[in-house]
C-alpha cells in the first residue's frame, strides 16, 4: 500500500470517526433539532427578523440603522488601516536585525555575538507578540488607554507585528 493511499484511508477513517463521535455522542444535541421548541424558536426569530408582530419596521428597512452600521464599519476599517501601519512600522524598524543573514554577518560584515543576540531577541519578540491573542493584547492596551479605535489598532498592530 502506498503512502498516499494509506493517508487517504486514514483521513476517511478519521473523518467517519469524528462525525460518528459528534452525531452519536451524548453531548451533540442532535435530537434537539427535531424538537418542536427548536422550530418554534426558529419561527420566532424569522418573524422578528421580518418585523412581524411589531409596530416598528424591520431593522434592515430603517435608514438610521444603516447609517449607524456604516459608521461602525468605517471605524473598523480605520482601526484596521491604523493597525496595518503600526505593524508595518514595527516591522520596518526590526527588519534588518531580524534577518539572519544580516545579523550573522553573511552580507559582508563580521559575525558577532552582539548581532546574534539581537537577532534572537528580535525573533523572540516576534514570537511573543504573535503568540499572545489579539483579545489579550486589547485587554492590556485598554488597561493603559481607554477603549476605542486607537486601543484596538494598537492591539491588532502589536499582534500582527510578529507575523509581518
Amino acid at each position: 500500500m502506498s503512502f498516499v493511499r494509506f493517508s487517504l484511508y486514514a483521513t476517511l477513517l478519521l473523518m467517519a470517526g469524528s462525525w460518528g463521535f459528534l452525531l452519536l455522542g451524548g453531548d451533540s444535541n442532535l435530537g434537539d433539532l427535531f424538537q418542536s421548541q427548536t422550530w418554534s424558536h426558529a419561527g420566532s426569530f424569522l418573524g422578528q427578523l421580518l418585523g412581524l408582530g411589531s409596530d416598528r419596521p424591520p431593522i434592515y428597512l430603517q435608514g438610521s440603522e444603516w447609517a449607524e452600521k456604516f459608521r461602525l464599519a468605517y471605524r473598523t476599517l480605520a482601526m484596521s488601516v491604523l493597525a496595518i501601519g503600526i505593524a508595518g512600522a514595527g516591522a520596518m524598524l526590526t527588519l534588518l536585525p531580524g534577518a539572519r543573514n544580516v545579523s550573522n554577518g553573511e552580507l559582508g560584515g563580521r559575525p558577532s555575538r552582539f548581532g546574534s543576540l539581537v537577532y534572537y531577541l528580535v525573533r523572540l519578540i516576534y514570537t511573543f507578540t504573535r503568540a499572545v491573542p489579539e483579545l489579550v493584547w486589547a485587554l492590556i492596551v485598554v488597561f493603559f488607554f481607554s477603549g476605542g479605535v486607537l486601543a484596538g489598532a494598537i492591539a491588532l498592530g502589536v499582534h500582527n507585528f510578529g507575523g509581518v
